[in-house]
């Protein structure tokens, strides 16, 4: 297929819905697709005129048998006549199950796709976690990762849909739901406070001969690089004072959370912007609408859209888990009030630090 085909044919797909976008692809060898979609990732504006043309002659060949070109469904271009080219966004914005990846998960996959599939890509992570993505990548792979970063457009929904599924196929399986993920954490974290300092420090370094991260995910030994709870602080060891036992009565934890609603604004959004998305959508679940709105008021934008749309369809949930996830955002409001960074004067708090 000729560079000119490919020019023609992602054009063609710039202009369809998903539906047929996914249908022509899906038409195309594996390697012709890849071309495909990496002319489309780097298409620029295009001229109506040059668009209508390929429109025009698409419906007019409809399978058309152009020598170098790829022949397609001519059901595709009825379609064409009878869809609107519109593109609904989906529910959540692009790569957002990538938020728990790993780093180095990540950057060992996108090293060896296409540049301008990494730079899509890095482009909708967070900072902190594209830094940390770019920092595992080779120094040329990442350089030009970031060139390409600088020069993106927009590209069409269809496009970041197909580059999402694959990679979702591909890094899925090697990734923990961070729902899952955070009741194992929150026992580990409570049969380790439970233990005697000496003994305590003796299995946290066992442990970090075998599995190092999993002890920084835990709050020992530094930031961890990517944690269910996405810390933006550095978190300390557990208080001796407040732990979570396994023994300890949930009503404790609920009390305490409740708490947190006579929480100034600035308070309140450090608390709970030191929290992940899984986490917040979790510790939120049957909380009053009243306390719900105030907190999406605190989150930056983005976020506050992402948790909204969350909530409203958190799929089915244990209750373990949200008593778990309001134990750990009460674990935050102590780090911070344990720093001097916001006030915690109810009774309930004071009598548990």
């Amino acid at each position: 297929m000729t560079n000119s085909a490919i020019r023609k044919a992602a054009i063609l797909i710039s202009t369809l819905d998903n539906a047929s976008g996914d249908a022509l692809l899906e038409q195309m060898g594996p390697e012709t697709a890849e071309r495909v979609r990496n002319a489309l990732m780097e298409l620029e504006e295009i001229p109506e005129g040059e668009q209508q043309r390929v429109i025009a002659d698409f419906m007019l060949r409809g399978s058309g048998g152009e020598e170098g070109g790829v022949e397609f469904d001519p059901a595709l271009a009825r379609r064409m006549e009878e869809d609107s080219p519109a593109i609904a966004d989906g529910n959540e914005p692009p790569f957002q199950f990538l938020r728990n990846a790993e780093p180095s998960l990540l950057a060992a996959y996108l090293e060896k796709e296409h540049p301008q599939t990494a730079a899509v890509v890095i482009s909708h992570l967070a900072p902190e976690q594209a830094a940390q993505v770019l920092e595992q990548m080779p120094p040329e792979i990442s350089t030009e990762a970031l060139r390409r970063m600088a020069w993106l457009d927009e590209l069409a929904p269809v496009v970041l849909r197909d580059v999402e599924r694959e990679i979702k196929t591909a890094l899925l399986p090697k990734m923990r739901r961070p729902e899952t993920r955070l009741a194992g954490l929150a026992s580990v974290q409570a049969v380790l406070s439970a233990v005697q300092g000496s003994r305590r420090n003796e299995l946290l370094n066992r442990l970090a001969e075998q599995d190092q991260q999993l002890v920084r995910q835990l709050g020992y030994g530094g930031r961890p690089e990517a944690t269910p709870f996405q810390y933006r602080l550095e978190p300390p060891p557990l208080l001796e004072t407040h732990v979570c036992t396994p023994t300890q009565e949930f009503e404790t934890a609920a009390e305490e959370f409740e708490e947190l609603f006579s929480l100034d604004d600035r308070d309140l959004r450090r608390v709970f912007a030191a929290a992940s998305i899984p986490v917040l959508v979790l510790a939120l679940t049957g909380v009053d609408e009243k306390f719900t709105r105030r907190i999406l008021g605190q989150l930056p934008a983005r976020e506050a859209d992402v948790l909204k749309k969350r909530l409203t369809h958190p799929g089915p949930l244990r209750l373990r888990d949200i008593e778990n996830a309001q134990q750990e955002i009460v674990r935050l409001a102590h780090m911070l009030a344990g720093r001097g960074e916001i006030n915690l004067n109810s009774r309930t708090f004071v009598a548990a630090v």
